[in-house]
């Protein structure tokens, strides 16, 4: 793949330029070369110096054969994508696994780019590009210019296990977190025809990389009817959403078998069920700053950068 770069339609008068050995070189070559001299815009990352590529390099193969055994029986199956994330991530930036050749027509001059891994969480380089272009795109062209408001729903830790070996109820989570904002703001507004926007992802993990499975959400702070009219949402504290929630995993765990109904009431008795419905976090409308901060965090999460719904207008 070559990727050419376009000279400039009037270039400036040509100057003399001073070679290596003191002497000028007037010529029109010397002198486009200076010109088009490229900007220290590309450094080309060193993907085997970092210690996260010799840990894998050296190590993953034998993670990978070990961990039925060892990892299994307290963190869960061997998920498939894990093997081919490292493996495309092990090949990414070298130039032996492809390249594109950026030349300037005008300098001539020309430099490799390594073909990247495109690869979320593993690769910081890509990830990070990722999470920066999603965050954008969703900015730009998903969400309405109205006010949002951040959500973050959460379970008890007791209930954390039955994620962790059932991934499928990571999607459930997810879709009961809707349900939730959706009923509420409906009870809320007192029409049952309108329908809030949302971006909502799930991400497996707490501050200290431990389980902790939950889901991110951005909403708009109101709610569109059919017409495309926006109904702003009137203060409401977050207690209704963090009741309906908490009822609506324990009915999906219990209608599963994961848990009995002596279960689903010891936890109703606690003072603190563990169940989190935050939603303290508000952006206002036009305030792009704000939204791509909240995009970004949520994009760089990983899973959420990758499973996220849209709903609504």
């Amino acid at each position: 793949m070559v990727v050419s770069i376009p000279s400039p339609r009037a270039p400036p008068p040509a100057r003399h330029v001073a070679a290596a050995d003191g002497r000028v070189d007037r010529t029109p070559r010397a002198a486009r070369r200076d010109r088009c001299r490229p900007a220290p815009f590309y450094r080309p990352r060193r993907p085997r110096d970092s210690p996260l590529f010799q840990l894998l390099e050296r190590h993953f193969a034998e993670f990978e054969r070990v961990y039925a055994e060892r990892f299994a029986p307290a963190h869960g199956h061997w998920r498939a994508i894990v093997s081919g994330t490292v493996a495309k991530f092990l090949r990414c930036g070298d130039l032996h696994e492809g390249f594109a050749r950026v030349k300037c027509r005008a300098c001539k001059h020309e430099f490799f780019v390594g073909f990247s891994c495109k690869q979320r969480c593993v690769c910081a380089s890509c990830h990070q590009k990722r999470s920066l272009i999603l965050s954008d795109r969703l900015a730009a062209e998903v969400c309405a210019a109205v006010a949002h408001r951040q959500f973050v729903f959460t379970v008890p830790k007791r209930l954390r296990v039955y994620f962790r070996f059932d991934r499928a109820l990571l999607g459930d989570l997810a879709r009961l977190a809707w349900e939730t904002v959706l009923e509420v703001y409906r009870a809320t507004l007192g029409r049952d025809d309108l329908l809030p926007g949302a971006l909502a992802g799930i991400q497996t993990f707490g501050e200290l990389i431990h389980w902790h499975p939950h889901i991110h959400a951005l909403v708009t702070d109101g709610a569109f009817d059919a017409d495309g009219t926006f109904h702003p949402l009137p203060a409401v504290a977050a207690e209704p959403f963090r009741e309906l929630f908490a009822h609506k995993v324990l009915a999906l765990l219990l209608a599963r078998g994961k848990i009995t109904p002596d279960v689903v009431e010891n936890i109703r008795s606690w003072k603190h069920s563990g169940f989190s419905a935050d939603k303290s976090v508000r952006i206002e409308a036009g305030d792009r700053a704000g939204l791509l901060r909240d995009l970004r965090h949520s994009a760089a999460t990983g899973t959420g950068a990758g499973r996220r719904a849209r709903r609504g207008r």
